[in-house]
């Protein structure tokens, strides 16, 4: 249905997408009574976009909890609302036995970065190029120092009920 979730990565001097037909992708999920944390390592470690791997889904059985881990070149912020409202429909029709219809795709990815093409931002180039005043504000508690990086970086999981939820997916 959305066709960046079944793209593969084709690697070159321009990265570009191979977008195969709708139900010849591979679709990647599995079942799983594990801890969330190792559901999202093995879902995360799954990911292969140059093979079409884009999507992995792991049902966590005894939870009954869905974890879809995407590839960050195929989804975004806007691209994760509309795919939680299709998920969320779909759920809706399936638990109440209904068949699973849902709405057509409204812009296709390739229709959106052909508007994108066409779009004159050569007016707002130069609000977007200059520097803003004074310096950059700290991110976090503190400035960044020569201590800050990569190795020493560390990962927060948190997880958050519904309504926070909603509230964060507006």
């Amino acid at each position: 249905r959305h066709d960046m979730l079944r793209a593969r990565l084709v690697r070159g001097e321009r990265w570009s997408f191979d977008i195969p037909q709708a139900g010849q992708a591979t679709v990647a999920w599995q079942e799983s009574d594990g801890p969330l944390e190792e559901c999202v390592e093995h879902a995360t470690a799954g990911l292969d976009p140059d093979n079409g791997v884009m999507l992995r889904a792991v049902w966590r059985r005894e939870a009954r909890q869905l974890v879809l881990v995407a590839h960050h070149v195929v989804v975004d912020g806007v691209s994760w609302r509309i795919l939680m409202d299709d998920l969320a429909t779909a759920w809706r029709q399936h638990t109440s036995g209904a068949p699973v219809e849902l709405p057509p795709v409204g812009t296709s990815f390739r229709r959106w970065t052909q508007l994108l093409g066409r779009t004159p931002f050569d007016q707002d180039r130069t609000y977007f190029g200059r520097a803003l005043p004074g310096a950059d504000a700290p991110i976090g508690r503190r400035p960044l120092t020569d201590a800050d990086t990569v190795a020493r970086e560390r990962t927060r999981t948190v997880s958050v009920g519904p309504e926070d939820t909603a509230a964060l997916l507006g």
